[in-house]
């Protein structure tokens, strides 16, 4: 039997990813996608403790930025076919991206706070 290898709840890498506002969900479905290649949804829930259900909001939000694929392959037994997920990206790229993003939100902040200082001085 394989072993499945836990993302560890208090992983520095998910208070991070937080920190960006990123949700836990997503982010540990994220790290567990980036350590194989074809992950089930079944082996996502053991690996991360998440529930079906929030992996598949995780699977769709990272189907949504394009970073995921999906690929079914037949059960061999009777009913639906095993869905594998891996990445589309390299991680690298990915971070690349939610870098450039944390940088985009924080000047939009920042102006944002600019007009509010223009706009109290009126």
């Amino acid at each position: 039997m394989e072993k499945i290898k836990k993302i560890k709840t208090d992983d520095k890498r998910i208070e991070m990813f937080k920190n960006l506002n990123i949700k836990k969900s997503v982010s540990k479905t994220l790290l567990c996608l980036s350590t194989d290649e074809g992950v089930s949804s079944t082996t996502i829930c053991q690996m991360t403790g998440l529930k079906q259900p929030e992996v598949s909001n995780a699977i769709k939000c990272l189907e949504e930025s394009n970073w995921v694929n999906v690929t079914e392959v037949k059960s061999k037994k009777a009913g639906r076919p095993i869905k594998y997920y891996r990445l589309l990206v390299p991680k690298e790229e990915i971070y690349e991206t939610i870098e450039k993003n944390a940088k985009k939100e924080v000047v939009e902040r920042t102006e944002c706070v600019e007009r509010l200082k223009e706009l109290v001085k009126k």
